[in-house]
């Protein structure tokens, strides 16, 4: 085929298409501007370009691989080498939608959302590629544990269960701290509970047998131990330290009359642990998350590459192109493209055409999302219409 020679208002009408799609992604080629169509029924067309779409994007972090299918929501997925993990709904801004499935150490676990409101826990998901808003309920399917948490982020309720349905233990915790703890055996008898520093046990089942707690003594927080008999008479109390042995232990018998008392180091012989100077150590400053995105970018004149291949195609094509088509590709992490399909009223016969443009389009950086590079599934669109 010759070389298409622009002349006067043709160079005009191809600069014109070219500030065209910088301003709003549209291109067009008409037939009788550039060229006589070497067929009769491609003469007096118009070969528009107008833009493409972003259908799917995956990379990889860590052992993970993740793929996204764009869509009004996101459909996400996730393996962990050939092992398929989950798939999730995810909205814009990688905030999901769904319950999601996760591996921590070979145990998976599940998390549902409460769509009812927005003061629930945020928890990141996947290294911090996802966001969990809603959070609700965590469920290890290994261990049967249930984690329901409360509004406004704090931690709620732990909870597990034995075979038989019967609660086995639950965890009350307050903003990753726990505060109450309850055990029960097979039967329901309660074995042990928990309140902030109070613990108390229970043994045979249901019956009181020792308790732990914190208090104040000296301007020291000491832990005090009190043991029972089984017909409900103290059998002793006993100090601690930080594990130091302190004050005054005392010992009784089965009536709960005193019988002995010894003596152990004075409170105001130990010297004060630096655990007791409060707010030396404070909580770790919260991170600050920030997205940082490159798009993908065509490494030259892209318009000016669409009107060549276009009025090439339009002229040379021997078999008539009329039709509205999509041509889906795929660039790899290196932006490298290559041609998957096209579709159309005429897609048999422009595809050779269309493959061709697609392979000499191999100058393009790929997207980049805080340091990750993407690799892409693109729609492009093109239609040949009538020109009026």
């Amino acid at each position: 085929m010759n070389p298409i020679i622009l002349k006067g208002k043709q160079k005009l009408a191809l600069f014109m298409a070219i500030l065209s799609l910088s301003a709003c992604c549209v291109l067009q080629v008409n037939a009788q501007d550039n060229c006589k169509p070497k067929l009769k029924a491609n003469r007096h067309k118009a070969f528009t370009y107008t833009g493409k779409d972003r259908i799917e994007e995956s990379y990889e972090f860590g052992v993970y691989s993740v793929s996204i299918k764009k869509g009004k929501v996101d459909t996400v997925s996730v393996h962990k080498g050939d092992q398929f993990i989950t798939t999730f709904l995810s909205q814009y801004n990688n905030i999901v939608s769904t319950s999601i499935d996760y591996l921590i150490d070979g145990v998976t676990y599940t998390d549902t959302l409460d769509q009812t409101t927005n003061t629930r826990k945020v928890k990141y998901d996947y290294y911090g590629n996802f966001t969990s808003a809603q959070l609700f309920t965590t469920y290890n399917h290994s261990s049967g544990a249930q984690v329901y948490y409360a509004v406004y982020g704090a931690d709620s309720l732990y909870v597990n269960r034995y075979d038989n349905g019967q609660v086995q233990k639950m965890i009350w915790v307050d903003h990753g701290t726990e505060y109450a703890r309850k055990q029960w055996n097979m039967e329901g008898k309660l074995l042990y509970e928990k309140y902030h520093s109070r613990e108390t046990t229970y043994e045979p089942p249901g019956q009181l047998q020792s308790q732990q707690y914190d208090t104040l003594m000296d301007g020291r927080t000491i832990h005090c131990k009190t043991t029972w008999y089984e017909n409900g008479a103290p059998e002793s109390v006993t100090y601690f330290y930080y594990g130091k042995p302190c004050h005054v232990w005392s010992y009784y018998d089965r009536s709960g009359k005193l019988i002995n008392t010894v003596k152990k180091t004075p409170l105001h012989k130990l010297p004060m642990e630096v655990r007791e100077l409060r707010g030396v150590y404070g909580p770790p400053e919260p991170q600050i998350f920030r997205t940082i995105s490159i798009q993908e970018a065509y490494q030259g004149n892209l318009n000016t590459f669409l009107h060549t291949e276009m009025t090439r195609i339009l002229c040379a094509s021997s078999k008539e192109l009329k039709g509205n088509y999509t041509v889906r590709t795929y660039m790899n992490t290196e932006g490298k493209m290559r041609f998957i399909s096209v579709s159309g009223e005429n897609s048999e016969a422009i595809a050779p055409a269309l493959q061709q443009m697609i392979d000499k389009m191999d100058l393009w950086k790929p997207t980049r999302e805080n340091g990750r590079t993407f690799a892409l599934v693109l729609d492009f669109r093109f239609s040949v219409t009538e020109h009026k």
